[in-house]
């Protein structure tokens, strides 16, 4: 669409302002603001109600009066709005032409804000300081940025209208052109949009390969000619990282490992994002590495797994990315090792110049690299320097020996990712590897051993890159074994007097004195070491230097006789025997709670754990076992009927107890009486049958 334009109705030229507006071509509309950060920028805007950059330029409420814009020339003297088609152009202020907005024009304005008091004036100060920024930029970023809010809002709050580009202060000289410019194809709401307000932010930090995606999301994209430079130079971005990968791979393969690096260093700052060039950026490091070319990062594997990198920077300290990835899968899988801030626990740097960084779950059984990249924040800074080839296999933690009878015990802490573990005894000559010994995934214990050192080596493994298991190098547990005396053999012989007195003995132990011991407690298992409780253990005496001995047990209570061997300060446990002395229940009585069921109750006799009852009548017989947990709990009810029973309580023994002595206790529970009703037809029964026999007896 062109047009021609009338002198006679141009009137005077001035900044900003078209000859001929309303007869003037469409213009183009930019199809992204072409900010970074626009995100931001919009939620300072909101923070401070402005509806877009202009309104933040021009002066706040309590300084429009020392700002106040002059008359317009046009007939209804209405004052004039900003001007965005040639440039954007704010209102005169009074006796001036139009203002360009520019930087300083940014500063102003915020100076005004400043010593306005309004409280908007930190929102402003926001988006005014970022806008100051973009116009050092670019010129023409300010327009562009205006341009892009104004088609927004024309065409999210409905048909755009000349009257609609009026109220956001537009200067009537353009409002109705940009009205028509936006319906003529402006982008609505949607995936391009968001597109291209993602845009700036890409292309500022060298992410051309997403850049490219969102431009194409934009349609039309050639409206825009900023927009089409900025897909020309991505275009242009990636024809030259095609070519310095090429010159790498010359250079690869004719040993000159720095001039690979160099070029793959350029590429990989062309394009941040590119895979490609981060891999060859990361395999010309590996390969400088390993010809020594550059001096390595230094790595090592920590017993818990970790993996423990330091490398030397000299000059002003920089920002690091750390890589890791493994050999088999190559470098295009490389993944981030995050480097924690000096605050949050990174590893202090034992030297100036040197930088420690630990990274503490490294994937385990794989052959791994890692890779330091200088980094300035958005892209590559330097020349990335690689690790040797290493595998982690974490080692058993926590490790220890101690010392039981006949042998060794050995606990430890397996990694959680490892499959197996493995003991061996190294009692060869010259700590050679001696024989296996069965351990489980958390310790071992071996015996018989004989008294003295032993070692042993501890691996632990892990599935490797094609499923086998990988073994650690392993670790050496040391401990020292004992002599040990024997356990007792045979079981506590036991036999019993008319008085009521048991006498006890045991055998002579292969190794050791046997000793007769009273235990309280769970009784312990034969062999079990019982070295702590020596000293607290209270012996028998008797013959045979305490083997054999007679007590009385106390009444109502329980012994327990342990065979205790002793070898110096070390005891081994053997063979018990429990005697229990239960007497008799006490307190015994029954009474009826009905025609059918009857009520028992006594006291518990201690030490018994359980008490059978029985109930008799007419040859009839019933039991019932009661455990001291329901004893008490509630009436103890028996099942009856109206005749006589007789009720029997007697302590039950534990099932282990050797010896146990009891003594039953009785009580008896009255028939029931027959109702008078029954009692009559009863004796009307018996006066039947007798009459009936008589008859008989004459005939």
């Amino acid at each position: 669409m062109t047009a021609t334009v009338d002198a006679a109705t141009a009137g005077p030229w001035r900044p900003g302002r078209r000859a001929g507006a309303r007869s003037a071509p469409l213009p183009w509309l930019p199809l992204f603001p072409a900010v970074p950060e626009y995100g931001t920028l919009c939620r300072h805007l909101a923070d401070g109600g402005f509806r877009h950059v202009v309104e933040a330029l021009l002066p706040p409420r309590a300084a429009e009066a020392a700002y106040r814009p002059a008359a317009s020339a046009e007939p209804d003297g209405a004052e004039p709005g900003f001007r965005v088609l040639d440039g954007l152009w704010l209102p005169p202020e009074r006796g001036h032409d139009l203002r360009r907005a520019d930087a300083a024009e940014c500063l102003r304005a915020a100076a005004r804000w400043e010593a306005s008091g309004d409280a908007r004036a930190g929102a402003a100060r926001h988006v005014l300081d970022r806008l100051a920024r973009a116009a050092d930029e670019d010129p023409m970023a300010l327009r562009r940025l205006t341009l892009y809010q104004l088609s927004c809002l024309l065409t999210d709050e409905g048909p755009p209208t000349g009257a609609a580009a009026l109220a956001l202060g537009v200067d009537r000289a353009e409002a109705d052109l940009l009205a028509d410019a936006v319906a003529a194809g402006f982008p609505p709401p949607g995936a391009a949009r968001e597109a291209a307000e993602e845009l700036a932010d890409a292309h500022r930090a060298h992410h051309l390969r997403r850049a490219r995606r969102l431009i194409g999301t934009i349609p039309a994209a050639s409206a825009d000619p900023g927009l089409a430079r900025l897909r020309s130079g991505i275009d242009t971005a990636f024809r030259d990282v095609a070519r310095e990968l090429a010159d790498a791979a010359r250079h690869t393969a004719a040993g000159r490992h720095r001039a690979a690096a160099t070029a793959c260093l350029r590429a990989a700052r062309t394009v941040a994002d590119d895979e490609a060039a981060r891999a060859a950026l990361l395999a010309a490091a590996v390969a400088s590495g390993d010809s020594g070319t550059t001096a390595p990062v230094a790595a090592v594997v920590e017993a818990q797994g970790g993996v423990r990198l330091s490398w030397s920077a000299p000059g002003r300290a920089a920002r690091f990315l750390v890589l890791r990835w493994a050999e088999a899968d190559g470098p295009e899988t490389a993944v981030e090792v995050p480097v924690p801030a000096p605050a949050e626990g990174a590893i202090p740097a034992p030297r100036a110049g040197t930088h420690v960084v630990r990274d503490p779950e490294p994937p385990t059984g794989r052959v791994l690299r890692y890779a330091v990249v200088p980094w300035d924040g958005r892209r590559v800074a330097g020349i990335a320097r690689a690790t040797a080839a290493l595998r982690v296999t974490p080692e058993v933690t926590g490790a220890r020996a101690v010392a039981v009878p006949d042998g060794l015990r050995l606990r430890w802490r397996p990694h959680p990712a490892a499959t197996a573990v493995r003991a061996v005894r190294l009692d060869a000559p010259g700590g050679g590897t001696g024989p296996r010994v069965d351990c489980g995934p958390d310790g071992l214990t071996d015996r018989p051993l004989p008294a003295g050192s032993h070692t042993y080596l501890v691996t632990s493994a892990y599935p490797g890159e094609d499923g086998e298991p990988v073994w650690s190098a392993g670790q050496r547990v040391t401990g020292t074994a004992e002599d040990w005396p024997a356990p007792v053999p045979g079981d506590v012989a036991l036999t019993t007097t008319k008085d009521g007195r048991v006498s006890l003995g045991c055998r002579l132990p292969a190794r050791g004195e046997a000793r007769l011991a009273v235990w309280r407690g769970r009784a312990p298992e034969p062999g079990e070491d019982v070295s702590q409780a020596l000293p607290g253990l209270s012996f028998l005496h008797g013959e045979g230097n305490g083997r054999a001995a007679t007590v009385l047990p106390p009444r109502r209570a329980a012994l327990r006789v342990t065979a205790v061997s002793v070898l110096g300060e070390r005891a081994v446990a053997g063979p018990s025997a429990l005697i229990e002395t239960l007497g008799e229940v006490a307190d015994l009585t029954a009474r009826r709670r009905g025609p059918d069921l009857a009520e028992v109750a006594f006291a518990w006799p201690e030490p018994a754990v359980l008490v059978l009852l029985r109930w008799e009548s007419g040859g009839r017989r019933e039991e019932r076992r009661v455990p001291r947990s329901l004893h008490g709990a509630g009436p103890l009810l028996i099942p009856v009927d109206r005749a006589e029973w007789s009720v029997t309580a007697v302590p039950v023994a534990r099932p282990d107890a050797t010896f146990a002595t009891s003594a039953p206790t009785g009580a008896r529970l009255p028939a029931l009486p027959l109702p008078r009703l029954a009692l009559h037809y009863a004796r009307r029964a018996v006066d039947r049958t007798a009459a009936l026999a008589a008859r008989r007896s004459r005939d």
